[in-house]
């Protein structure tokens, strides 16, 4: 059900004039996104993770995806691995996450 929300109200909120921009990791190869050629570096449980955004615009809506090696191979399990990879999954996506928001705000 959360994966119905997540999916329906940027679509929604789209349609009704909103600006829109959808952040998540790069799990998978989608045929739309470009590479912005912006790569950062982020400190994950003391190790330097390098994450590269791609962007593209679909149906009205801004999408950043992240790429970095700890999103890979994983497109079918998401949530697979121990706890600790889970959390260090997290932690890279919500740095990089606020500091593209940062940049797009300014």
């Amino acid at each position: 059900m959360n994966g119905d929300v997540a999916g329906a109200l940027p679509k929604a909120l789209a349609r009704r004039g909103h600006r829109v921009m959808v952040v998540a990791p790069r799990y998978g190869n989608y045929a739309e996104v470009q590479e912005t050629r912006v790569r950062k570096r982020y400190k994950v449980d003391g190790q330097d993770m390098e994450v590269t955004f791609f962007q593209a615009y679909i149906d009205g809506m801004d999408f950043v995806f992240m790429d970095s090696s700890m999103f890979r191979n994983i497109e079918k399990n998401i949530y697979g691995g121990g706890r600790e990879d889970i959390l260090k999954r997290m932690v890279l996506f919500c740095k990089a996450t606020l500091e593209h928001a940062r940049v797009v705000v300014q």
